[in-house]
């Protein structure tokens, strides 16, 4: 898990610092307002740090019996956002930009693992129940085009087309919690009197890693209420195709499975420019986003060890599939960021 964090952007962010902070020469850029000028390229590197919170919540369903598993995703984000745009009589005629992020810092929660026993016609009954801490490598990616659609006075619609790309892995580290087990007090050995035992122990109990790319199409909202202030909001729907893996290793079970779903998307940003600059405009900009994907999948679970839960079989090389699998994730952001918007020669 440790050499996961080599994906941290170290190098990227500090070029966008750099850039943010320090203008090009004058070489480099046009002259004159850029307002007045039409057909005109303008670029900016823009790092950004969002405060990211939500949850994945991973169900299993079988005749007999259902887990869930809740994995924490309240982190830290650091990243870098690049942008090229396209002008037309200083509005942007078309956008593209590209942004990538890691987290800094293991998730604040634990990951909690339920089970219980299904039976037909009655209710379920819940018989184990543990927490573990967590420790986690988080990568996101997306790309995506705007192209101005509609505008009236300050007022502009864009048409989006987005990929996105999230690389998430969880290790589950000890755990604590209950669980039913045979009460050796029973009279006579009667198989349906229980006990509680309270389990604690400090071994890695889960190795978690789960892959979501997306592609969808939506709007975005463009609104200048004044010169130096503009609000910015969008929603869009994709396609998501993921791929699930989690590893047992206390049961020495390997679980996967691989699906599409859908993502809603909204985001809302408001961003100041401070200055008129001839050449450039430095700006600050505060974004909030909100996430929701869904897929129903079927999993495959395969014993590449014996399973200590089973005492009296050896479970190596036993294999189920068809096992109902559906994952749900909530996931937001707070971001801040700031960058210099440069408009390059003609």
């Amino acid at each position: 898990m440790r050499r996961t964090k080599e994906w941290t952007l170290g190098a990227v962010l500090f070029m966008s610092l750099i850039i943010s902070i320090f203008p090009v020469s004058a070489s480099d850029i046009s002259v004159g307002p850029t307002s007045a000028l039409s057909n005109l390229h303008r670029f900016t590197v823009e790092p950004y740090l969002k405060f990211n919170f939500g949850y994945t919540d991973y169900l299993l369903k079988t005749k007999e019996v259902q887990s869930e598993l809740e994995f924490p995703l309240n982190t830290l984000i650091a990243g870098g956002r690049v942008s090229y745009a396209i002008r037309n009589g200083g509005i942007d005629e078309w956008l593209f930009r590209a942004t990538a992020g890691t987290s800094l810092i293991e998730p604040w929660g634990v990951f909690k693992d339920h089970d219980w026993y299904v039976f037909s016609g009655y209710p379920s009954v819940k018989f184990s129940y543990t927490e573990s801490e967590v420790e986690m490598a988080y990568l996101e990616f997306s790309a995506e085009a705007e192209k101005r659609l509609f505008s009236h006075d300050d007022v502009h619609l864009y048409g989006t087309v987005k990929y996105g790309y999230q690389h998430i892995e969880q290790d589950a580290m000890g755990y604590r919690g209950w669980q039913y087990a045979d009460d050796p007090n029973a009279l006579d050995g009667d198989p349906y009197v229980y006990g509680i035992a309270l389990l604690d122990r400090d071994l890695k109990a889960l190795e978690y890693k789960i892959i979501y790319q997306s592609f969808g199409f939506g709007g975005r909202f463009h609104w200048h209420p004044s010169r130096r202030l503009s609000l910015s909001m969008g929603l869009m729907p994709k396609l998501l195709y993921l791929r699930d893996r989690d590893d047992h290793v206390l049961r020495n079970k390997l679980s996967t499975a691989e699906g599409f779903g859908f993502v809603g998307t909204s985001e809302v940003s408001l961003t100041y420019t401070w200055s008129d600059f001839r050449n450039y405009e430095p700006y600050i900009s505060l974004r909030g986003q909100l996430h929701y994907l869904r897929a129903n999948t079927e999993q495959t679970q395969e014993w590449y060890g014996d399973d200590g839960a089973t005492p009296n079989v050896d479970d190596t090389g036993t294999k189920i599939t068809g096992i109902t699998h559906i994952v749900e994730s909530v996931q937001g952001g707070i971001s801040i960021s700031a960058g210099v918007w440069y408009t390059l020669s003609k």
